[in-house]
């Protein structure tokens, strides 16, 4: 009996994201025979399907080190693009902590933007800049550039991404014409916590952008969930992202 109801749930699950994601194209999955949630995963293209829903900041109030995600990742980087299952079991959860106030020595990103905003920092100054300059100055590409250029004109784009948001309201990628692989990306753990991870998820500077001046909601991308959480609201994930987004408001 629990064998056909997780078989059953996992289907749901499956179904569901092929029809909410992929802008109402309708694919009847057959019936999946018990399997682990990655071979579910494989119907699923690697990069994930664009699955973003609104959510109160408040709601986003705990991170979890990448650290505590290794073994979920394995040989693998712990990076988004080598997420391979939006299905997680295991404990990777439960070692969550506070965003206030541990989130600042956390996350170099999350600081440095603080640091920025909050404290009156020059760009130049902040932890983050300092940190890639000197990676630059060692020949070392790094992800904000591989020129002092390069790196400049990065943080002045996140200082207009700000006064963006400042004047207008937190706006999601596709209301911008951006890349909606590109959202805040975000887990849900056992309890139905929205869990932040520490970095390379995603939007880690939008997601500070947002704390420090006090922005309401918020566009994240679901990119994995605890398999006891999705079996237990199976209800909640079986109906439209609405549905979802009103059970985190």
């Amino acid at each position: 009996m629990m064998i056909s109801l997780r078989s059953a749930v996992k289907n749901m699950l499956s179904a569901l994201f092929w029809q909410n994601l992929f802008l109402g194209f309708r694919i009847r999955l057959a019936s999946i025979s018990k399997q682990k949630p990655a071979d579910i995963q494989t119907l699923i293209d690697h990069r994930r399907p664009n699955y973003t829903i609104w959510v109160p900041m408040s709601s986003i109030s705990v991170f979890l080190k990448n650290s505590e995600l290794k073994p979920l990742f394995g040989d693998q980087r712990v990076r988004k693009p080598n997420i391979t299952s939006m299905f997680w079991e295991g404990d990777w959860d439960l070692n969550i902590k506070s965003i206030d106030p541990h989130y600042l020595d956390a996350s170099q990103s999350y600081r440095s933007v603080h640091q920025i905003l909050i404290e009156g920092y020059h760009y130049t100054e902040c932890d983050e800049y300092k940190a890639k300059l000197k990676a630059i100055k060692n020949n070392k590409r790094t992800a904000r550039g591989g020129s002092v250029d390069e790196l400049n004109l990065y943080f002045e784009n996140l200082l207009n991404v700000a006064e963006a948001i400042r004047k207008d309201g937190y706006k999601s990628q596709d209301m911008i014409n951006g890349d909606p692989d590109d959202e805040i990306g975000v887990f849900i753990g056992r309890n139905g916590e929205i869990i932040k991870p520490e970095d390379k998820f995603s939007g880690t500077h939008r997601f500070a952008i947002a704390s420090c001046l006090g922005i309401d909601m918020v566009c994240v991308q679901l990119l994995a969930m605890h398999q006891q959480w999705a079996d237990t609201n199976a209800h909640v994930l079986a109906g439209p992202k609405t549905k979802l987004e009103q059970h985190f408001n």
